[in-house]
């Protein structure tokens, strides 16, 4: 889908937008792997994925991540939800420890927008120590979805762990869940 761009490999901004809407049965997210031919694009520090969530695996995380040392926005969610729009709903694969490599590999990471789900368990246990990643200072979740109790708590303690300084740029749609978390990271 997204080969032909990395012919620039010196290309540090990208903002992608697909549409996505209901009344035509559009997309509501791509797969992660349609991501990985921009993993040839290493100067990249800002990607912007627009319209769509990016249906993420924890194979395609350690990829992005492996390749894009410098970035800095990374967004790969949308910030949107699709009220009564079941065909676009989405549910995410990745759970909130999955995005560790993002911490691990990118050091000049500023913002993060990932769509995870708090009902699935890690891919690969996190190890301990993790790193700490201050650089990091917005997360959005985006339209994720968390049960309050242990799953928001799950959440709290890893961004408190791996990224310390969101504290006060944490977003996500869902207003419950996000006011849980909110105050379990202060």
């Amino acid at each position: 889908m997204f080969t032909a761009l990395t012919r620039s490999p010196r290309l540090s901004t990208l903002s992608i937008t697909v549409a996505a809407c209901c009344e035509d049965r559009g997309l509501s997210y791509i797969p992660g792997t349609a991501l990985l031919p921009l993993t040839r694009l290493s100067a990249l520090t800002k990607l912007s994925v627009h319209s769509v969530h990016v249906d993420l695996q924890p194979a395609d995380i350690a990829q992005l991540a492996a390749a894009w040392p410098h970035m800095q926005e990374l967004g790969l969610a949308n910030q949107f939800m699709y009220y009564g729009c079941p065909e676009l709903d989405f549910h995410p694969s990745i759970c909130i420890e999955d995005i560790y490599p993002f911490a691990e590999r990118c050091p000049a990471l500023r913002t993060l927008a990932v769509a995870v789900a708090g009902d699935i368990a890690p891919a690969v246990p996190c190890q301990n120590p993790r790193v700490a990643r201050w650089s990091l200072r917005k997360l959005s979740l985006a339209s994720s979805r968390f049960e309050e109790g242990e799953e928001c708590a799950r959440v709290a303690v890893f961004i408190r762990e791996v990224f310390p300084a969101v504290c006060e740029e944490f977003h996500m749609l869902e207003e419950g869940a996000k006011s849980e978390i909110q105050e379990l990271l202060l």
